[in-house]
């Protein structure tokens, strides 16, 4: 399931499940839609805001809400929890499924979300898999105190003994 920022087109015969993919939620075309509502003498009445869409294999892409500058400050929260969802929904199925989050704040944040969570941690492990998979991810969703991922480290290193030379 892609749960895609940006879809190839906004069109039928052009949204992901005309390209094979079974689900997907997002917007067609750029992701920069929403900051024309910053920019002087925007009118809505002229050029309203991108549509937000999602779609099943077998059914129309539908529209389901727009993708304005309040939305781009919760989108990724969105996709993340329609991705967690999805995972959930397919993790015990026995059968192999893919799923692809495509997130906005990997960019440079020019619309500050929630809370100031902006804040997004890429963490490289040196460990091998074998190692970093004994150890559970630590989510956002958890918590987004800096602090909270000096203690998971900690932690990393103290119950898989990764992490030291």
């Amino acid at each position: 399931m892609p749960i895609l920022r940006q879809a190839p087109g906004d069109i039928e015969g052009r949204f992901p499940t005309d390209q094979g993919f079974d689900e997907w939620y997002g917007f067609p075309h750029s992701s920069n839609a929403p900051l024309r509502e910053l920019q002087p003498g925007y009118d809505p009445t002229l050029v309203g805001p991108k549509r937000l869409y999602e779609g099943k294999k077998g059914e129309k892409s539908r529209r389901v809400g727009d993708y304005d500058l309040a939305m781009r400050r919760r989108f990724d929260r969105e996709v993340t929890d329609r991705g967690i969802s999805f995972i959930d929904k397919h993790a015990g199925s026995g059968q192999p499924f893919f799923s692809l989050l495509a997130l906005l704040i990997t960019a440079h944040p020019t619309v500050a979300a929630p809370r100031g969570s902006n804040l997004h941690w890429v963490v490289s492990f040196r460990d091998g898999v074998d190692t970093v998979n004994k150890a559970r991810p630590l989510s956002a969703a958890k918590s987004d105190d800096p602090i909270d991922l000096w203690h998971y480290m900690t932690d990393y290193e103290k119950n898989t003994g990764g992490g030291r030379e």
